[in-house]
């Protein structure tokens, strides 16, 4: 419902899988319809970077490195300063023209080898929407499989055309009740309450820093309605699926 295939787009993948049996899944590049590159954050190392990711994200990070030459100037000078997590998500922001291993690819568009779904097994069904595609990689890992990332192969990706259309689809209650059952399912219950803590203290913080900026901002609309986001996200995350 929301990809459009670009021509001779799945030879250059399947090309790249012949001539490496040890990948499993490569994904390529998804290009919004207006041809700005729409990028996807491809690391998910272990339970403290998927963490840090999440914080990053519910901040609107992305903000703040709006081309690849700002991704360039802050990974060059500082580098060391930023860390890890930090560097790596940035990295994507970075444009590079020859393929690259990543811990995952997205869904949106992706190739994997019969032979390693035959020893991993396919999608699992418990996620309805979001981080199943995370979940596949993960698992293709541990099983020995690589996973790359094609940026020479294009795909037109019509974004939330299968989801809401919300300022704040990034963090949706649908997309968080995926990532609890990924951390539930990876790291254990005691992984899902540390991520509802961070998820919802950062929420609190993210309200009084959008609160402050609407009193001054003349984007009031624009603002509002990412208040009422954040704060529906909120509600569902402390008065919903308490059983969770």
């Amino acid at each position: 419902s929301d990809t459009k295939v670009l021509t001779n787009y799945s030879e250059g993948m399947v090309e790249f899988m012949d001539l490496h049996p040890e990948v499993g899944v490569v994904g390529c590049e998804q290009i919004r319809p207006d041809g700005s590159i729409q990028r996807t954050i491809n690391i998910a190392l272990n339970m403290w970077t998927n963490l840090w990711l999440i914080f990053l994200r519910l901040f609107q990070v992305k903000r703040l490195v709006s081309n690849s030459r700002q991704a360039s100037f802050m990974v060059n000078h500082f580098k060391g300063a930023l860390g890890r997590t930090v560097n790596s998500y940035l990295n994507h922001y970075l444009d590079k023209r020859e393929p690259y291993e990543v811990d995952w690819v997205s869904g949106v568009c992706l190739l994997a080898r019969k032979k390693a779904i035959d020893e991993v097994g396919f999608l699992d069904e418990n996620f309805f929407m979001y981080s199943e595609d995370v979940d596949w990689c993960l698992r293709m890992k541990q099983k020995g499989w690589k996973i790359y990332f094609l940026p020479r192969n294009k795909i037109i990706h019509h974004v939330r055309q299968s989801s809401n259309k919300g300022e704040f689809d990034d963090i949706s209650p649908q997309r968080f009740k995926s990532i609890f059952y990924f951390f539930k399912k990876h790291y254990g219950r005691k992984a899902v309450l540390l991520l509802k803590i961070l998820v919802i203290s950062s929420i609190l913080v993210q309200l009084k820093l959008l609160f402050l900026i609407y009193l001054i901002s003349d984007k009031k609309k624009e603002i509002k309605i990412r208040l009422k986001n954040a704060s529906d996200l909120l509600n569902s995350l402390c008065f919903s699926n308490k059983k969770g």
